[in-house]
């Protein structure tokens, strides 16, 4: 086991979370209740209202081609960090301030919005 596996509780043998993951969540799998299903949903909604649409119209002034691409990275990126914060609860990031997770995560929303994101443009 890797240090930081061993560091944020890993299961020796259990597969990376990945492999968890989709072994849990694939969609239409009858062991995906309907209850994870309205969830999802709901939190679908949830992201596309509250953060699709005003990252959007920021991205929108920069790049109207890849507005949906560069709104979806900043989802990305807001969700990661939800997860991180609030379900896994990571220590470090967990007990950040606010200004903290600002200064530090601020700059990459701002570069998913507006900068070069060094990726070849779509046909």
């Amino acid at each position: 086991m890797s240090r930081s596996e061993a560091s944020y509780g890993a299961v020796p043998g259990a597969g990376t979370v990945g492999e968890r993951w989709r072994a849990r969540a694939v969609p239409g799998d009858p062991a995906v209740s309907a209850d994870q299903r309205a969830a999802a949903a709901t939190l679908g909604e949830f992201l596309t209202s509250a953060i699709l649409g005003p990252v959007s119209a920021v991205a929108a002034e920069t790049d109207p081609g890849g507005v949906q691409f560069r709104a979806s990275l900043v989802v990305t990126q807001m969700l990661g960090l939800a997860m991180s914060r609030c379900v896994l609860k990571i220590g470090p990031v967990a007990a950040a301030r606010p200004e903290q997770l600002a200064a530090a995560i601020g700059p990459t929303i701002d570069r998913y919005l507006t900068g070069d994101l060094g990726v070849p443009e779509g046909d």
